[in-house]
């Protein structure tokens, strides 16, 4: 697989979907997880897969299809969060938005990795780190960004942004 960054778009009602699961997940705080490589405040989950129902699944097949179609490759689920910068209230107590994340990847965890846009927003670009080179990729709603996970990347300090991240493992 080459160090490759695709880009694709999904339909309105995967955004829809996703940004009332992301809602009803902020309202509970045994989905919020703190991640070290994001710096701010912000609300994170932990990995969702667990929670997964009925309604989720059917969601998650058309985004995996969707990568799976774009770089060729077959692909099982590892992982799934979700991020939103412009997180103000909830259970860690926040007051103020914004947050960035830290240069890392995600090669001790998965093989590769998918973010979905779910606002437009204009801060908060993610960066990568290809062939020495930083690139970045503007949020987008609807985007959908796909990557080996070897690839180092990170995000510039959002105020807005809301985001789905999805590892996959070979396979």
């Amino acid at each position: 697989m080459n160090d490759k960054v695709y880009v694709d778009y999904v339909e309105d009602d995967i955004i829809d979907f996703f940004l009332e699961r992301l809602e009803y997940y902020k309202s509970d705080k045994k989905f919020a997880q703190r991640v070290p490589t994001m710096k701010g405040n912000y609300f994170s989950t932990g990995n969702l897969l667990q929670f997964a129902d009925a309604q989720l699944i059917p969601y998650l097949q058309r985004i995996k299809k969707q990568v799976e179609q774009d770089i060729n490759q077959s692909l099982t689920y590892r992982y799934l969060h979700m991020l939103d910068y412009s997180y103000t209230k909830g259970p860690f107590g926040f007051l103020r938005r914004g947050g960035s994340l830290l240069r890392h990847n995600h090669r001790h965890a998965e093989d590769y990795t998918s973010l979905l846009y779910l606002n437009d927003c204009k801060d908060g670009a993610t960066f990568f780190f290809l062939n020495d080179k930083r690139e970045e990729i503007q949020p987008e709603k609807s985007k959908l960004v796909m990557y080996p996970s070897t690839i180092d990347h990170g995000s510039n300090y959002s105020t807005s942004k809301k985001i789905l991240v999805s590892g996959y493992n070979y396979g």
